[in-house]
């Protein structure tokens, strides 16, 4: 198996630093040489994807914080790529994720128009790059912005446009309550432990993915180097990424299991029933009726014995973002699909004991890493997340992210008694939008080498 230029490629794409907080800056270039003297000021500090050391302890030793910088295709243009080599970026990421709302189902309160101030009318447009900081302590990350801002400071021509902080949770869980960043895919050519990553079953098991689902210039798990752009050298160890801020209604959620709950008969069962794990992490196709910790560490699981959704419902969010073997031929639909997903969560954390509100600044930072935006993160969200056809259920979305307005329906599978009846289903209507869209952007983030080439402006098309 040919290992990866670990070293070439930018951190936390094929491995998550897993620190718990971050800073994401973005940024607007003037002219193309300021932009290009700030990318020679930074680039010298990007954290890459190699191995950190680890002590006499056997601990790892992390830098106290992280540098990864990514590009809009409003940004590449502004560091003057040449229009030969922009023509040659996929049509999703050249149009940007605001162009893209209708497949998104960022309608009506996740409408564009109506996203925070920094991504609307022509805000939106100056966007051109994206800094993210991940750090070890609140500490660190406030000497990161500082040493950031330094830097950007010093470049006349770069514009700060705004930052969004995020920090983790106890227990790495997100605002509703549920323990978070679980499962992330196993990618090929990459030396790091698989733990409780996964890729893609085979006859052998669980094996890693082809790394051209995640990185441009390698084979894919077509066995197709498919990379549209151009020049190689420019596309070759870089991604996408997709970068999407999510408000949490964290009211209508907690109102919505108290009520819809208690009719149910168990409102952390219903909980779980919708996201298709239980608050600590336990998958419900292992452990249908109650937390089990036995079980958090196997992430391996498949649905081969829960095809109808008698345990972990076919509409839960987890079987929508990740149906494994659920679509059938061997998972095999699915691996086409797969994303790495990043992320933290923004805002403070709302007691538990208390309704909570929807009009606070709280939610999750998501993104999303892919070699094909278009085949990978929007037909995730357009066709498994806002509709239910690939799962036989007609119009039915995701119950979580889904573009609810009032109107949606899941459904809860009737399950075997003893005597061999069946109880009949348990149908939930009426559910609200629980997640808000309130901007984002798709961005590349390029190689140590390409970030070399644009800091240098040596995009050659020969």
């Amino acid at each position: 198996m040919a290992e990866l230029d670990l070293n070439d490629i930018q951190g936390n794409i094929i491995k998550g630093y897993r620190y718990p907080f971050a800073r994401y800056t973005f940024v607007q270039f003037i002219n193309g040489d300021a932009g290009r003297e700030l990318l020679q000021a930074l680039t010298p500090h990007v954290t890459t994807s190699e191995q950190w050391a680890y002590d006499d302890a056997g601990q790892m030793i992390k830098p106290p914080w992280t540098l990864n910088i990514g590009f809009t295709h409003r940004g590449l243009a502004a560091l003057d790529v040449p229009a030969d080599s922009l023509v040659t970026f996929p049509i999703e990421f050249q149009e940007g994720m605001r162009a893209r709302a209708r497949t998104l189902g960022d309608d009506n309160a996740s409408d564009p128009r109506r996203w925070d101030l920094m991504w609307r009318d022509d805000r939106y447009d100056k966007v051109h790059a994206w800094i993210g900081m991940s750090a070890l302590s609140a500490a660190d990350s406030d000497a990161a912005t500082v040493w950031l801002r330094q830097r950007i400071e010093a470049v006349r021509g770069v514009v700060e446009l705004g930052s969004q902080q995020a920090a983790s949770f106890p227990g790495a869980t997100e605002h509703f309550g549920f323990r978070d960043g679980i499962s992330d895919p196993y990618v090929k050519g990459t030396p790091y432990p698989q733990g409780t990553r996964i890729g893609k079953i085979s006859e052998k098991g669980w094996e890693p993915l082809a790394a051209g689902e995640f990185l441009l210039g390698h084979a894919d798990e077509a066995q197709e180097t498919a990379t549209s752009v151009k020049p190689l050298s420019l596309a070759r160890n870089g991604t996408f990424m997709v970068y999407r801020k999510l408000h949490q209604n964290v009211a209508s959620f907690r109102e919505f299991l108290r009520l819809e709950g208690a009719k149910f008969g168990n409102p952390e069962l219903l909980a779980a029933k919708l996201v298709g794990r239980w608050r600590d992490g336990t998958p419900l196709t292992l452990s249908p009726d109650c937390q089990n910790p036995a079980t958090l560490s196997d992430n391996t699981f498949t649905y081969a014995n829960d095809r109808d959704g008698e345990r972990c419902p076919l509409s839960s969010h987890i079987r929508r973002m990740n149906p494994r073997d659920g679509l059938g031929f061997n998972g095999v639909l699915t691996n086409r699909r797969r994303i790495i997903r990043r992320g933290l969560p923004y805002g403070e954390l709302i007691p538990p004991d208390s309704p909570g509100d929807d009009t606070g600044e709280h939610g999750v930072i998501f993104m999303a890493l892919n070699a094909s935006i278009e085949r990978q993160f929007e037909f995730v969200q357009n066709s498994w997340v806002n509709n239910g056809n690939s799962f036989g259920l007609g119009k039915d979305m995701c119950p979580i992210t889904g573009s609810h307005d009032g109107d949606g329906r899941f459904v809860i599978p009737g399950t075997k008694r003893d005597d061999g009846t069946v109880t009949p289903p348990y149908v939930v209507t009426g559910l609200p939008r629980f997640v808000e869209t309130r901007g984002g952007d798709y961005f590349f983030l390029p190689s140590v080498t390409g970030l070399h080439i644009l800091a240098n402006r040596r995009v050659d098309m020969r």
